[in-house]
């Protein structure tokens, strides 16, 4: 007899299928907007990968996948208003590398103001070591978060549980 689980759509079945459906569409609106299509295919990249994570994380593909056209509109606007204040900047970024690592962390964290993160942008634009630091730095954190959602063993659970009372005290 086969499980409901296994009855039901794999995520990764569906986003593929998702992916299928509207990856062209989607590059040729981003190409249409950017005109370079490195940062069509980098900006279609970006608004998959966060439907994925949404889809990891339980929502439906055909509801992340309505935000697509949306995600790929905001990130080509981001892409040419960066481009805007990377020409008013010249060739310099107006953030140094040591304080690049502090404000990825702080941007990871959501503590940065629009313009700090404005910053960032630019400086990660310019600067390879910077962008490799964050995307390791995002990664880690996808995966540590990941790691909570695993539930604990029971035997684990209840010794955790008491542990931390005992550690709490009496109240």
């Amino acid at each position: 007899m086969t499980s409901v689980a296994a009855l039901r759509p794999r995520p990764d079945r569906s986003f593929e299928r998702l992916y299928r459906q509207r990856a062209g569409g989607l590059y040729r609106f981003a190409l249409a907007l950017l005109r370079d299509p490195h940062e069509a295919e980098t900006v279609m990249q970006d608004a998959f990968a966060g439907v994925y994570r949404a889809v990891l994380e339980g929502e439906r593909p055909a509801q992340a996948g309505r935000r697509l056209a949306a995600l790929v509109l905001e990130a080509c606007r981001e892409r040419e208003r960066f481009a805007a204040q990377a020409e008013t900047f010249g060739d310099e970024s107006p953030i140094v590398c040591g304080e690049a690592e502090l404000a990825i962390s702080r941007a990871l964290d959501g503590l940065l103001a629009r313009r700090e993160r404005e910053t960032l942008t630019i400086h990660l634009a310019w600067c390879a070591d910077c962008k490799s630091f964050a995307r390791r730095q995002r990664t880690q954190r996808d995966a540590l978060h990941l790691l909570t959602q695993v539930p604990l063993p029971p035997a684990l659970a209840t010794w955790t549980a008491a542990d931390s009372a005992a550690v709490a005290g009496p109240m």
